[in-house]
């Protein structure tokens, strides 16, 4: 029982997150401990992560699964990413509107990775998509305030993609559209007004045949 588990210290004491480590296997702890190791994560650096006592610290919960979750990611750790986004969602409603937002993105990523192996990846990729989406006039301000610019927003691309593959391409030109109203680029020289002019013709030919 979780209960009777020993309190733990470090950044995983820190940030109550004992019941997160305890539902990781010790391979999937030692991977964790690897991570922080390498100073992937956002936290003050320390010999281990569930030892010694962190004071001051600006880490939350959320920020520190989003860490760990992109290099599980990069390190194809995807039974580790599932945990990871399972706990960081307990964290998600405490969490500031940009965290929300970049947890979002990240796991959509995740499970995009997954595509070709895994069966509701798709799915679970358009999910997370449409959650971003749907957060980020929530998000905008406080994210350009944050870092200054208002970056590329990768869940609006993903999830544009992601229709036309599928040959949904009237919900893809919304998405579009939606880029376009909130003045965003998908990071190419022709931006969503190329991409959405290419979707019109695609539909177009759908018609016609």
């Amino acid at each position: 029982m979780f209960g009777l588990k020993k309190k733990l210290g470090g950044e995983i004491g820190f940030l109550h997150l004992e019941k997160f480590w305890y539902d990781c296997s010790s391979l999937e702890q030692n991977k964790l401990q690897h991570y922080a190791s390498q100073n992937l994560t956002t936290g003050a650096r320390h010999s281990t992560l569930t030892q010694g006592t962190i004071t001051g610290s600006s880490i939350t919960p959320l920020k520190f699964l989003i860490g760990m979750l992109t290099y599980a990611e990069s390190d194809k750790q995807y039974v580790l990413c599932d945990k990871l986004i399972k706990h960081a969602e307990l964290s998600f409603g405490k969490a500031s509107l940009v965290d929300q937002h970049f947890f979002l993105q990240t796991a959509a990523e995740v499970y995009y990775k997954q595509r070709e192996i895994r069966e509701d990846a798709i799915e679970l990729c358009e999910k997370y998509c449409q959650r971003d989406i749907d957060l980020f006039p929530k998000y905008k301000s406080p994210l350009i305030k944050d870092i200054g610019v208002l970056p590329n927003i990768k869940t609006f691309q993903r999830l544009a993609i992601l229709y036309e593959k599928r040959g949904d391409y009237t919900s893809a030109i919304q998405v579009c559209k939606l880029a376009l109203k909130y003045g965003l680029s998908d990071g190419t020289q022709s931006g969503y007004e190329g991409r959405m002019k290419k979707l019109e013709k695609k539909t177009t030919i759908y018609y016609i045949n």
